[in-house]
């Protein structure tokens, strides 16, 4: 009979005190993992998306100012082009001032690349990323019904060691 009374004192031990702490802990682990991380995840996507694209406008507005060079006719076409180009290739930001921007056209055509020299003047139609998503179609494709859009993707980083990264780009026609 004691054992009956200590077993019957342990279901209830149990069932009154362990049962609900562990239920609460499990709630409180699973909506956390439901709710919180994936909230400031895509906070932080869209803060990174706002970051990137006021930093584009930025690179826009010095191709801008060398064509309203160019209309005032105090420039030629060439000279305003080889200049916003080179003014936009040494702009960077981000940790260690390490990302850039880059120019391609709707060919698609790498026209400027800060660390892709070698790619500049390819037809890069055919060109893939280390996922194979052909990286500069997308970009044309992003594009050519809209004047801008957020495209993802695998870039070969070039800095201290060469490396596949992921990169959000903000790309603008």
């Amino acid at each position: 009979m004691l054992e009956d009374t200590r077993g019957k004192q342990w279901l209830k031990f149990v069932l009154g005190i362990i049962l609900p702490a562990s239920l609460a802990i499990a709630i409180s682990i699973a909506s956390v993992y439901l709710f919180v991380i994936p909230s400031f995840e895509k906070s932080f996507l869209q803060s990174k998306k706002d970051m990137i694209r006021e930093l584009t406008n930025v690179a826009w507005s010095v191709m801008e100012l060398y064509e309203q060079e160019e209309r005032k006719g105090r420039l030629t076409r060439t000279e305003a082009q080889q200049k916003a180009l080179a003014e936009i290739e040494h702009l960077r930001y981000g940790e260690g001032f390490r990302d850039y921007f880059w120019i391609s056209d709707m060919q698609p055509k790498l026209i400027m690349h800060p660390y892709s020299k070698e790619l500049i003047g390819d037809d890069l139609s055919t060109y893939e990323d280390a996922t194979g998503k052909r990286v500069f179609m997308e970009i044309k494709n992003a594009v050519s019904d809209r004047t801008s859009s957020f495209i993802d993707y695998v870039w070969s980083r070039k800095y201290d060691t060469e490396q596949d990264v992921p990169k959000l780009s903000y790309v603008k026609r």
